[in-house]
């Protein structure tokens, strides 16, 4: 019996093995399969056979190299998520394999990836260790090095450290020559680019020939195509240099059509629509930089169509923004109204993922993004200056005004890459319908001319002020910075000059509907600055109005609230703790707050996250109060508020909040009274102005910089003093009255001390 066993196990062991061979040879011929369609940049075939790969679980060293492929074709896509879930899974394969040559190989991408979403430090990091494992590798995988070496110098050009980017790029090329001419060659054009930062333009020029001659040796297929394309960037970027002679210019502006019409032939025949498209698209872009316009829509009709015949909306916005650009140069508002609309519909489907070109960082929203709304709305602006009756007026300025919306929804949305921006648009309320005393504001920076929305009622009112972007800009940030030096006015000319842009030209409307509260919604640098702090050359503009702001108009929930027998939980941070200095009035002005409004208490050592969770899950709080130091950053990773022994991030906030968000009574006011931003960062401006939507609460009261505590505890104190013991009193009234009667105390009268306090979200 013992020997039947036994062969019945060998049998099996057997069927095993054959089973496993047959997955090997399956698995490899889907690699392949998928190879072939990559080369001829057809990426969801080539990725469909590498799952298949995937799948048929080969050998722990062949999944790390599926996994390497899949994620590099994930990323061609721009699906940066599932580029990284593969990478990291390679990489924690690698561990176990103790294989150093298939770490460096897997590092190497890593890099690549986390430069494409502009880590540069974590792009850094990865580059360098594939290079130091690679070097002491024997013998030496001259491949995987010189791979290896161009990530490194990617990511030292970004930073730039043009010099060694160079060097590693000469020595990538060098050891990829006559084994990776594709690799060589994509090292070449990297430092081309290089060499053009650096001004070093003869030395461009020759590399440029040299690059062209060795492109026309490679045989069709996609890497040669990427690599045309790239190619005729640099070219392109080249014949714009002034430092250069007219020849010169012209000999580089033909290498450009060359370059971009050799990308496009060689790509079309293996129907790699997305190369075709970008060729194409971007020969149409130089051609509308020379305002050869019957060119330009010509080549911008053939990127538009091949981006349609592949799919890919990431390229596809591009080009019919740029159709917009030429229609609207033709004064051919319609079409060009027609093609923002098209361009910002499917923008709004990729903008989380964009993918942008090769192997570089991202360019910012303000490059990719806000440009599309803002051209349509200033074209949806031009158009109801000429409308023919009030009501088609009236539909175009709120179609411009919903237009900048999308920018500030997409922003936010960008900043904290979750799903809260959402949530706050389901549970929002339009303000068209709010209180007809009071006014919402909505600037809109264009290039050349601000435009200043007023909407009282369900009435809006367009204002144009002949100041461009570039001038606002400069004088909000000059505003911000001086309005926190305590010991001077300098600030009343930038304060006057704000004024006259902002409110004068609207003070009749105002004044004839008897508006007592202003809502702005500010945008990029407006986020910088309290509006409280607007001079007239007699009075403060809050002495004048209530002043609230918003992130969005779809983001805010205005509704009065109901305060009575409302749960107050009072949080304190007095201890100097983890590098931050002492604030020695907290305890006082925790104090006071319960004196008028009673609850809970938590401060120094009894305020940790563990606490705070806790008095949250039990009692159903309408305030939070936090009376603790708070950074703003223009990165929300470091952005945080303190506990008394780590450091409270977004996430973790709107976790906590949230445990409220599905009892009766929801919180209605977070309280952030010690927070600050970087001056100028408008960035970290939107991190403030966003953090009611991120944490869940219909409203918060911050400070955008770190003001004298003592002044702090007056102004808190007396608004919490003002809002729960007169009935009726809105929160934005509450803070106004709380702001004036400090100004008027001689030794506080400066703004750097009321005016940073900011009321977000709902002002009710």
């Amino acid at each position: 019996m013992l020997h039947r066993y036994l062969f019945i196990f060998c049998s099996v062991l057997l069927s095993v093995q054959i089973s496993s061979v047959q997955a090997q040879m399956n698995s490899t011929h889907f690699v392949t399969q998928g190879d072939q369609a990559y080369q001829e940049g057809h990426w969801e075939t080539a990725i469909e056979a590498w799952e298949q790969a995937l799948s048929l679980h080969p050998l722990a060293a062949e999944q790390v190299d599926v996994q390497v492929r899949l994620a590099a074709a994930y990323q061609t896509l721009g699906r940066q998520s599932l580029s990284f879930q593969l990478l990291d899974q390679a990489l924690k394969n690698t561990e176990t394999l103790n294989a150093p040559a298939r770490r460096a190989q897997v590092l190497t991408h890593f890099s690549d990836a986390w430069l494409s979403i502009g880590d540069v430090k974590a792009a850094l990091n990865m580059a360098d260790e594939a290079v130091t494992l690679l070097a002491e590798l024997a013998p030496p995988r001259v491949d995987l090095q010189a791979a290896a070496l161009n990530a490194q110098g990617n990511v030292l050009a970004v930073l730039p450290n043009y010099l060694q980017a160079s060097q590693a790029y000469q020595q990538a090329a060098q050891l990829a020559q006559h084994t990776q001419p594709n690799l060589a060659l994509k090292a070449q054009i990297n430092q081309l680019n290089v060499l053009q930062e650096e001004g070093q333009w003869a030395a461009a020029q020759a590399l440029l020939a040299e690059v062209l001659k060795d492109l026309a040796q490679l045989p069709p297929r996609q890497h040669t195509a990427a690599a045309y394309l790239s190619t005729g960037l640099a070219a392109q970027q080249l014949s714009r240099q002034p430092a250069l002679s007219t020849a010169q210019q012209a000999q580089a502006r033909q290498q450009t059509v060359m370059a971009l019409q050799q990308a496009a032939q060689t790509a079309l025949p293996i129907q790699n629509h997305r190369t075709v498209s970008l060729a194409y698209g971007y020969l149409g872009q130089m051609y509308e930089r020379d305002q050869r316009l019957k060119e330009a829509h010509h080549f911008t009709r053939q990127a538009i169509f091949h981006a349609l015949q592949g799919a890919y909306p990431e390229v596809l916005y591009r080009w019919q923004w740029q159709a917009g650009r030429l229609f609207k140069a033709e004064n051919n508002t319609l079409a060009a109204i027609s093609a923002y609309q098209a361009a910002g519909k499917t923008l709004s489907s990729v903008q989380q993922r964009l993918d942008v070109g090769y192997r570089s960082i991202p360019p910012s929203f303000d490059e990719a993004v806000r440009p599309v709304y803002y051209g349509l709305a200033a074209l949806l602006l031009k158009q109801a200056d000429n409308a023919p009756n009030e009501s088609i007026r009236q539909s175009l300025l709120r179609q411009a005004r919903d237009t900048v919306e999308r920018v500030k929804i997409a922003e936010l949305q960008n900043y904290f890459n979750d799903e809260c921006v959402q949530n706050a648009q389901q549970e929002a309320t339009s303000l068209d319908s709010i209180d007809p005393h009071t006014a919402v504001l909505y600037p809109i920076p264009l290039q050349d001319e601000l435009v200043v929305l007023l909407s009282i009622g369900n009435t809006l009112h367009p204002f144009r002020v002949a100041v461009t972007a570039a001038q606002l800009r400069d004088v909000v940030t000059l505003f911000r910075q001086r309005l926190q030096t305590r010991s001077t006015f300098r600030f009343m000319y930038e304060a006057q000059s704000l004024y006259d842009w902002l409110i004068r030209p609207l003070l009749p409307t105002l004044q004839q509907a008897q508006v007592d509260t202003l809502v702005f919604v500010p945008d990029g640098s407006l986020r910088t600055i309290p509006f409280s702090a607007l001079h007239d050359g007699q009075t403060f503009l809050i002495e004048q109005f209530a002043v609230a702001t918003t992130p969005g108009l779809n983001l805010t929930h205005p509704q009065p609230i109901n305060w009575k027998d409302s749960h107050i939980l009072l949080i304190g941070l007095s201890d100097g703790v983890q590098g931050y200095s002492a604030l020695p009035n907290v305890p006082k002005e925790l104090a006071s707050i319960q004196q008028i409004t009673g609850g809970e208490q938590l401060l120094n050592q009894t305020y940790t996250l563990e606490s705070f969770k806790n008095n949250l899950e039990k009692t159903p709080y309408a305030v939070v109060h936090m009376a603790t130091h708070g950074e703003f950053d223009a990165d929300p990773e470091h952005t945080y508020l303190l506990t008394y022994e780590e450091k409270l991030h977004m996430n973790d906030l709107q976790a906590l909040i949230g445990l409220s968000q599905y009892r009766q009574q929801p919180v209605e006011l977070l309280t952030l009274s010690a927070c600050k931003t970087a001056v100028g960062d408008d960035k970290a401006a939107l991190g403030l102005a966003g953090v009611a939507v991120k944490a869940g609460a219909s409203s918060v009261m911050a400070t955008l910089w770190f003001v004298d505590d003592e002044a702090t505890s007056m102004v808190v104190t007396d608004f919490y003093k003002n809002l729960l013991s007169t009935s009726g009193v809105t929160k934005a009234k509450a803070l106004q009255q709380a702001q004036v009667t400090l100004l008027k105390r001689t030794h506080y009268r400066h703004p750097a001390y009321w005016g940073p306090f900011l009321l977000i979200g709902n002002w009710l």
